[in-house]
């Protein structure tokens, strides 16, 4: 098996996942059957990049489309508009720079961006469906491997949040932006941390397929240096925010007591008022907690 990540490193396999037990949970927690993704499978496999310590599921035909991507925008948690991500980005942008998101939805980071700096932004989105929704923003339903032909080095910064982990092709993908980069311009690129603790404490159905296609961490991140005209500039961890305590709490619970006790304890917590200790406890620790996300910054050779 080779990586898509480099196309020429050997990728290890390191287990398997059943098909019937990703479907049902789909279908108990959110409601949506995704069995179409997998036709004609029973299982999948994990493999892990020998040379970057990527870790990509297989086969690479199972990713979710646009009605998959609908079916989440219903849950408000799932497309929020102003995130720890977009903050930490935009203290690396200048009024007078080109900026051009990839998978950027309804564009509200970029009009938010619009607004404060002025700087020129080009949003890329392939659900037709958000760029309907922003007639006031140039938002493009186009491919970014296509758009860099036209575009080559046009942008001071190119930036992706939560887009990378759900591309098979990858090779391809960042060696686009890169393209569309000014010399020295930034690409800025924030995923889940597969490191942090938030979520090793709990093995998230949303990490798995069809919404995951990979498994990124600090050391994979850093291996882009190696394949692409890109030095690293910074890396950023996300501190546990307000909004992910409950998820931190069941994910510490279950990792320690197992799912059956976890609810019973999670009960407890409820009835006797215990949660708001936690809260407070959480709030005053939360910038020591890796959360969910890790933002690695670098800057074109």
């Amino acid at each position: 098996m080779k990586s898509p990540l480099n196309n020429t490193g050997e990728a290890t396999f390191e287990k398997q996942i059943f098909v019937d037990e990703i479907v049902e949970s789909y279908n108990r927690d959110f409601g949506l059957n995704v069995k179409k993704y997998f036709s004609n499978l029973d299982k999948i496999e994990i493999y892990k990049c020998n040379d970057t310590g990527y870790r990509f599921y297989y086969p690479f035909t199972i990713p979710g489309d646009s009605d998959f991507y609908i079916h989440f925008q219903k849950f408000a948690w799932y497309y929020m508009p102003w995130k720890w991500e977009h903050k930490t980005c935009a203290d690396y942008i200048k009024p007078e720079h080109n900026i051009l998101e990839v998978g950027c939805g309804e564009g509200a980071f970029l009009k938010k961006i619009k607004s404060q700096t002025g700087a020129n932004c080009v949003g890329l989105e392939l659900n037709e469906s958000c760029v309907l929704n922003s007639p006031q923003l140039k938002i493009e339903n186009i491919l970014i491997e296509d758009f860099s032909k036209t575009n080559a080095e046009k942008f001071d910064l190119v930036c992706t949040f939560q887009v990378l982990e759900h591309i098979t092709q990858i090779n391809s993908f960042i060696k686009a932006q890169v393209d569309c980069l000014k010399k020295d311009g930034l690409l800025v690129i924030c995923v889940p941390n597969n490191d942090s603790d938030l979520i090793k404490s709990d093995e998230s159905l949303l990490n798995l397929p069809p919404h995951h296609m990979g498994l990124w961490n600090e050391k994979s991140l850093r291996s882009l240096e190696l394949y692409f005209e890109v030095k690293i500039k910074s890396i950023h961890y996300e501190p546990l925010q307000q909004y992910h305590f409950d998820w931190y709490i069941n994910a510490k619970l279950k990792k320690y007591f197992g799912d059956f006790a976890k609810n019973k304890i999670m009960g407890l917590l409820n009835t006797f008022g215990l949660k708001k200790g936690i809260y407070r406890y959480l709030e005053r620790r939360a910038d020591k907690i890796i959360g969910h996300s890790i933002m690695a910054v670098y800057q074109k050779v």
